[in-house]
């Protein structure tokens, strides 16, 4: 039951954050630029 919490607290937040990377092309250069 720990290994699966383990598993849990370290693929939700690399989902979060991979998540939106691949769905901007990965590329954050571009995506802060166009932000600013």
């Amino acid at each position: 039951m720990v290994a699966v919490g383990a598993l849990l607290a370290v693929s939700v937040p690399t989902v979060l954050l991979v998540g939106p990377l691949q769905g901007r092309g990965a590329g954050l250069p571009e995506g802060h630029t166009a932000a600013r």
